[in-house]
């Protein structure tokens, strides 16, 4: 990488290209469980209905 200025004083050469780890942001992990709670009563909503279960 071309660093066109010095770095700053007490600033090391590893700050360059430094990577960010990859997780997840919050509000993601908050839709993954809205939609996991939806599908969940969706299933229970259907297995309540469900004309099989009164039959013998």
């Amino acid at each position: 990488m071309n660093q066109p200025l010095p770095l700053p004083q007490g600033v090391s050469n590893t700050a360059l290209g430094a990577e960010v780890p990859s997780t997840p942001e919050p509000e993601t992990l908050g839709a993954i469980a809205v939609v996991l709670s939806m599908l969940a009563m969706l299933r229970r909503r259907a297995r309540r209905n469900d004309a099989r279960r009164f039959t013998a």
